[in-house]
């Protein structure tokens, strides 16, 4: 009997330990899986906000709303990658400050809040 008990007890174990193990095999994969969703949605919502951007940019000539562009990918760690975005041409801040009575409150910030919704 007590050999038998002692068997079983081992038994019992090593399924916990199976059990276990197939928690955390689980547990990564839907973490892995999390992290591919949100690289996705992050990079849908860059794609949405450049768009924003444009659309938002005053347009005399067309120069600073062709110049916005993706500079590069900025990856910290092993997170996501952050994109920088840029334009180009000198006076872009300027109308991003409201000058323009196309856009004056601004370029970014409102193309960022349209985004968000």
């Amino acid at each position: 009997m007590s050999n038998f008990l002692s068997n079983f007890y081992s038994l019992s174990l090593l399924l916990s330990e199976k059990n276990f193990l197939n928690t955390i095999i689980t547990a990564i994969t839907k973490i892995r899986n999390m992290k591919t969703e949100m690289q996705k949605d992050f990079d849908k919502f860059v794609t949405n906000f450049t768009s924003n951007l444009r659309v938002r940019t005053p347009i005399r000539t067309g120069a600073a709303r062709k110049a916005w562009s993706k500079v590069g990918d900025l990856k910290i760690g092993s997170g996501l990658s952050k994109r920088i975005l840029t334009n180009a041409v000198g006076y872009a801040s300027i109308l991003d400050d409201g000058w323009s009575r196309q856009e004056p409150k601004g370029i970014v910030d409102n193309a960022f809040k349209q985004t968000k919704k």
